[in-house]
């Protein structure tokens, strides 16, 4: 085990032989649950089993969930050069976000699982603690955002995630999910006062916001009641480079037990 370029998060190598140890998976969800975020790095596997491990690491405390009806059980993130640029598979910075933050139960472990990294160096994943953030913040802030009063998104063909809960509080210290944000949150025309809780929080969240450039075979497990997570544009040029050898991640979705 050793620290990444996050400075806080453990970093965990699996292979084929550790893979049946139960001791490593014992450590590796021991400081998912102490830090909220964790890497597994997957050397000396092949591809179509990094999945599997993942899995296998996570089956004591989650299991997998199809969210997508039309996807597969992993959803593709590849680089969409239509795309608006700050939305998935968008070439520009993908703003810090829950996923799903709308739906009655998000997924309670987001996984990023990195099969192509961006040639042109670009498109590292961002991560703030939402929970830390919203410490910060006065009473009369949080009071402002604990209104059921924010909409972002619909739910269509989605599975297991429950119901579309628009409107939504970003704050609901009460509930089992805490913390709803997206910064997506912040193009809205909404009252001054609240539009500047939100601006508030959206600071707290960068001042702690941390970046890790994900290699081939990383993958990034946050836990969504705690953080939020994002991306930095990817590198400049997209179009240089050959449609099959642009960043692509795969997105997992993991309901605790």
């Amino acid at each position: 085990m050793t620290k990444n370029q996050l400075g806080i998060v453990a970093n965990f190598v699996i292979s084929n032989s550790t893979l049946a140890g139960n001791q490593i998976h014992a450590e590796i969800l021991s400081s998912l649950r102490s830090n909220g975020i964790i890497v597994l790095s997957c050397p000396g596997i092949e591809i179509d089993e990094w999945t599997s491990a993942i899995a296998s690491v996570l089956e004591p405390v989650a299991t997998q969930i199809k969210i997508f009806t039309r996807q597969s059980l992993w959803r593709t993130i590849g680089v969409n050069l239509e795309k608006e640029v700050d939305r998935s598979e968008g070439t520009g910075e993908s703003p810090l976000h829950m996923d799903f933050v709308n739906a009655e139960k998000p997924p309670d472990y987001v996984v990023l699982l990195c099969l192509r990294d961006d040639p042109l160096g670009g498109g590292a994943s961002t991560l703030s603690s939402v929970a830390e953030a919203a410490s910060d913040l006065s009473i009369a802030e949080r009071r402002i955002l604990e209104q059921s009063i924010f909409i972002d998104g619909k739910i269509i063909d989605l599975d297991n995630i429950g119901a579309d809960i628009n409107p939504f509080a970003v704050l609901s210290p009460d509930s089992p999910y805490a913390y709803r944000y997206t910064s997506q949150l912040l193009k809205q025309q909404l009252p001054l006062d609240v539009n500047a809780a939100l601006r508030r929080l959206q600071t707290e969240l960068e001042r702690r916001k941390l970046t890790f450039r994900l290699s081939p075979g990383q993958a990034l497990i946050i836990d969504q009641h705690r953080y939020v997570h994002g991306k930095l544009p990817l590198g400049d040029r997209q179009l240089t480079i050959p449609p099959d050898s642009r960043r692509m991640l795969l997105h997992g979705f993991f309901r605790t037990r």
